[in-house]
């Protein structure tokens, strides 16, 4: 099964989504990032209830250990999600970051979702984004971590985030 299934797309319409040229911070991101071109079946999914789908990969974006899909899967994945163009542009590859934004997509005063990135580069990497529908109370999420470090005795395996 191909990652791109596993993040739950078989066809996405091309023209619905933004044009990648609109981000320059996302292609940066990209660019910097190391990727598993050529992973088969590198994803897990774990969901919890109907309001909370994890997808799970082992990979840092660091060049030892490298994000477990392709760069095309997630630009993809990024921008079939419905991230805003301003949170995308502030990716930051291979670095710790924090970001969010509360994102209005109607003429409402109250925010309708919450996106949010977070990593660490160190010992302990990993890679997390997050979408947040408040009004529908649904999440979708990306994470990547590594497995081992030099530190560690014993890998870490997906499965043992996956309660």
């Amino acid at each position: 099964m191909q990652a791109m299934e596993l993040l739950g797309w078989s066809e996405v319409s091309r023209q619905s989504l933004p044009n990648p040229q609109d981000l320059p911070g996302l292609r940066e991101f990209i660019r910097y990032a190391s990727w598993s071109e050529n992973l088969v079946e590198s994803l897990a999914c774990w969901t919890c209830g109907p309001g909370l789908t994890v997808q799970l990969g082992a990979g840092s974006g660091q060049v030892y250990w490298p994000f477990p899909i392709s760069s095309q899967e997630f630009e993809m994945y990024c921008m079939s999600s419905g991230f805003s163009k301003l949170f995308l542009n502030r990716l930051v590859a291979k670095s710790t970051l924090f970001e969010y934004r509360f994102d209005f997509t109607d003429l409402s005063s109250t925010p309708t979702h919450l996106d949010i990135a977070m990593s660490t580069l160190e010992n302990d990497s990993f890679f997390c984004l997050l979408r947040y529908d408040i009004v529908g109370r649904v999440a979708k999420c990306l994470l990547f971590f590594k497995l081992i470090d030099g530190f560690g005795r014993r890998p870490l395996h997906i499965t043992n985030l996956i309660a």
